[in-house]
């Protein structure tokens, strides 16, 4: 008899001892009870949570949900820190991989059958070389390769916007100045017209059906492009 009422109250000062304001578990530490009889706590990491007085007493939490996916993340994972950042490059570099190595996928025959090849390690090695290039949550830059006949490796990778993108192309057009072979976009673009726009389409589409492409007459077309859009 004695014992059990020696044991209800060990269990009651144990109770004091778990549920005192203050009281450090892990990373949580109590700031007391809520409406529900939940043990309120701040985690180490700024996030306040609410634990059942079951699981609380049972010693089994110390840590935030947010805690327990960060302890749970790859290195990988870790260094990214943000998780929208990380999903969005993990979905670019299975996308890459695929083209690369999927037969079934619309686009193998412009990559992986035409020899481009996936050769970081895995997609979080991809998806790391563009974090280090400086890509962030969005970052409205695409991912292109610089030598758009070599492969997915760290040296041939980087973040492009729209217009780069545009004179990387392997269909891009080039025009011969007299000094130089630059492509259609670039000169488009130094005589203020974006190679994004509605002008640059009609401008390429010229050209492209044209039996020569004499700087003369592509400059003239350019001068007549830039009159239309300033009326």
């Amino acid at each position: 008899m004695s014992g059990g009422s020696n044991n209800n109250v060990s269990v009651s000062a144990r109770e004091q001892v778990l549920l005192a304001e203050g009281r450090r578990v892990g990373r949580l530490v109590v700031k007391g009870l809520n409406r529900n009889g939940e043990v309120v706590c701040d985690c180490d990491c700024g996030e306040t949570v609410a634990v059942t007085r079951g699981v609380w007493m049972s010693g089994k939490r110390y840590q935030c949900a947010s805690c327990d996916e960060w302890s749970n993340a790859t290195p990988v994972q870790q260094i990214i820190g943000c998780r929208d950042t990380y999903d969005t490059l993990m979905s670019r570099a299975r996308g890459a991989k695929d083209r690369c190595e999927n037969h079934k996928n619309p686009q193998y025959d412009n990559y992986g059958g035409r020899g481009v090849r996936f050769l970081f390690a895995d997609e979080e090695a991809y998806a790391l070389c563009l974090f280090m290039h400086g890509f962030r949550y969005g970052d409205d830059r695409t991912t292109d390769r610089i030598d758009v006949n070599g492969s997915y490796e760290f040296n041939n990778v980087r973040l492009a916007d729209a217009s780069e993108q545009v004179r990387n192309r392997r269909v891009s057009v080039v025009v011969d100045t007299g000094d130089e072979v630059v492509p259609l976009a670039t000169l488009a673009e130094q005589n203020g017209i974006s190679p994004t726009s509605p002008e640059y389409s009609r401008l390429s589409g010229f050209v492209k059906t044209s039996k020569q492409r004499v700087f003369d007459d592509i400059m003239n077309k350019i001068d007549e492009l830039n009159g239309a859009e300033a009326a």
